[in-house]
């Protein structure tokens, strides 16, 4: 759980900031300090949804032998879960305030002016995505495989790897 955000981090500064930095203009991307602040703050709401949400439509299966006990709360199998990704993003979060230093004044100040409603969001959002994928992924047990990777999709099209100046404009969302 400490080593996921620092090795996903680590990822995205190597390979996809020099990605961008071949394929773009070079004045559209930052230097490498302040991509990496940005994309510490956007894994650090990103990471506990994809870990919880992931995890959670096969919890009610790893977890049968404590549910056929007569007074297990059942509810608490992907409360846990959640919580449990809600560490990494913590961690996650602590490392994004780390860099805010080099994330330049705007966005240090933004980073920290918005952080504890973006952690309530991030906390309300994976405990709810993980109640529903656990009851549903009793029904669909390929639930896990589907949400693998819708999740690996949706972190590649939202502008987490990648600086927003840098799509076309027609097809930007605002």
């Amino acid at each position: 759980t400490l080593l996921q955000p620092v090795l996903w981090l680590t990822t995205a500064v190597l390979a996809f900031w020099f990605l961008m930095r071949a394929g773009a203009d070079r004045s559209v991307t930052a230097s490498w300090t302040h991509y990496a602040a940005r994309t510490a703050a956007a894994l650090a709401a990103w990471l506990p949804l994809a870990e919880a949400w992931g995890r959670a439509p096969s919890g009610f299966q790893a977890q049968a032998p404590l549910i056929r006990r007569t007074r297990f709360p059942f509810l608490s199998i992907p409360l846990a879960l959640a919580a449990a990704a809600l560490v990494t993003g913590g961690i996650s979060f602590a490392l994004a305030l780390c860099l805010t230093p080099w994330a330049g004044p705007v966005q240090g100040l933004a980073l920290l002016q918005f952080a504890l409603p973006g952690l309530a969001l991030t906390a309300m959002w994976t405990m709810a995505g993980a109640l529903v994928l656990s009851a549903v992924g009793v029904f669909f047990r390929d639930l896990t495989s589907l949400i693998g990777h819708l999740l690996t999709l949706g972190m590649l099209v939202t502008p987490i790897y990648y600086d927003p100046a840098i799509v076309p404009a027609a097809y930007r969302w605002a």
